[in-house]
């Protein structure tokens, strides 16, 4: 009956894949979402309401342009919606 042998190298790549995928889970990252002006009454103070599938949230931008129904990219910081 044939030992077998210990691939340290296999070993050592599992483990490290291991420690990363744990510490990837808890990065947190900017996310960007394609949604839709529905309300523009305060863009002179450049704050929208947007709609992304069927949630609707304030959104912020420098451009003082945008009318309803324009489609924008919107970055939510860290993925949390409230910032």
């Amino acid at each position: 009956m044939e030992k077998e042998r210990l691939n340290y190298g296999e070993t050592f790549c599992d483990a490290i894949d291991i420690i990363v995928s744990e510490k990837l889970k808890a990065l947190k990252f900017d996310v960007t979402k394609v949604c839709t002006i529905v309300s523009n009454i305060y863009k002179d103070l450049g704050r929208y309401t947007v709609q992304e599938e069927n949630i609707k949230y304030e959104a912020y931008s420098t451009n003082k342009d945008y009318a309803v129904d324009d489609v924008v990219l919107v970055t939510i910081p860290n993925g949390d919606y409230s910032m």
